[in-house]
């Protein structure tokens, strides 16, 4: 076998032909980085790191030779959140929930570049408490005071607590608890229902006026009278004849009316009268006129109230006829008892034989 031998030069000239081409191929870039000059004679080109652009931005394109250029993050960004990292080479910038404020504050400035920073809220509206922010809000938020039922306050509330409700205690007799317009800060009350005369109030309550309902027909002498305003059920009086007189009941009884005074409903002769009241039945004391009139006189008002009955003056008797003599008088003007007048002697004249005299016999002095 022959040998070819080649010269140095020719070696180099050989080598020279390949070198160009090898060259960009074992060249490698450390990721991050970018040449800033050449290498001169040697495979050692200096380099220099990416620039790290703020949070929210990212070095686009920064390759080979170029530094890139920063470049605003545009990955997705939920409310609430700013950019907080830088994605250096990648439109990948880590994110970070805004700063939450306390209640009473808000956040005012997040964006995409800041986390914000907390502005004191002014006071609330009637009725509202400033609530913790959710997440990042940029304004105030208001939430409704806890409202209470009746009988109960709001207790510990400020301008960021919502309070509690708390029992009310020391209602006064007849009152009753109210439920609150709004809100309330104190307990109030108000008189309960007073229901009129026949009616009763069954759904009265410490926190309720209730309302009146019908009572039963009411029986038996009595009749319903007005509540007080403390009363639930129906209230009831007796029938009473204190304002009539001796022959009179109290009529008409019932319901809620305390009745009129009308005669007794038991019927009397002549020969008695009423010596009661009739309460509210109608049945009034009866008794026998009494009968001790004077001579000449008789029971008179009899077969009526007692109060009525009287001594009259007799009418029976007829002057030189008869005259009143002490008996039973009876119940009637002609009733009373009587004698015949008396006969005189021979030259004598009865004088003055009439209603309680036998007259007088009297010498005649006729010629």
């Amino acid at each position: 076998m022959n040998c070819v031998m080649m010269t140095p030069v020719v070696f180099l000239r050989l080598v020279s032909l390949f070198i160009p081409l090898f060259i960009p191929l074992v060249r490698a870039q450390t990721p991050g980085m970018y040449y800033i000059g050449n290498g001169n004679y040697t495979n050692s080109c200096p380099m220099k790191i990416c620039p790290i652009p703020s949070p929210w931005q990212y070095t686009f394109n920064c390759t080979f030779a170029s530094q890139g250029t920063p470049t605003n993050c545009s990955n997705l960004l939920p409310v609430g959140m700013y950019y907080s990292v830088s994605g250096n080479q990648s439109n990948n910038c880590l994110t970070a929930a805004c700063l939450t404020c306390p209640p009473g504050q808000y956040n005012a400035g997040c964006n995409s570049a800041s986390a914000g920073y907390c502005v004191t809220c002014g006071l609330p509206s009637a009725g509202f408490y400033w609530a913790t922010p959710l997440n990042a809000s940029y304004t105030c938020t208001p939430v409704a005071q806890t409202k209470c039922n009746a009988g109960f306050q709001n207790l510990g509330y400020t301008s960021t607590s919502a309070g509690t409700c708390t029992a009310c205690t020391g209602l006064p007799y007849g009152q009753y608890w109210t439920t609150p317009s709004s809100y309330s800060y104190t307990c109030s009350y108000l008189p309960q229902s007073i229901c009129p005369a026949g009616q009763y109030n069954p759904t009265l309550s410490s926190t309720s006026a209730g309302s009146c309902s019908d009572c039963s027909p009411v029986t038996g002498g009595y009749y319903y009278i007005a509540n007080t305003n403390a009363t639930v059920g129906c209230i009831t009086a007796a029938c009473s004849d204190a304002s009539c007189n001796v022959g009179q009941y109290i009529s008409l009884c019932t319901g809620t009316f305390a009745g009129t005074c009308a005669p007794c409903l038991n019927a009397i002769n002549s020969n008695q009268e009423y010596i009661g009241k009739g309460s509210w039945t109608g049945t009034c004391a009866v008794s026998g006129c009494p009968l001790s009139c004077p001579t000449g006189q008789w029971t008179s008002g009899c077969g009526s109230v007692s109060a009525a009955t009287a001594c009259s003056v007799c009418t029976n008797s007829v002057p030189n006829v008869n005259y009143y003599v002490a008996g039973t008088s009876g119940y009637n003007s002609t009733s009373c008892p009587t004698a015949s007048c008396p006969v005189c002697a021979n030259g004598n004249y009865l004088l003055g034989c009439g209603n309680i005299s036998s007259g007088v016999c009297t010498q005649c002095t006729n010629s």
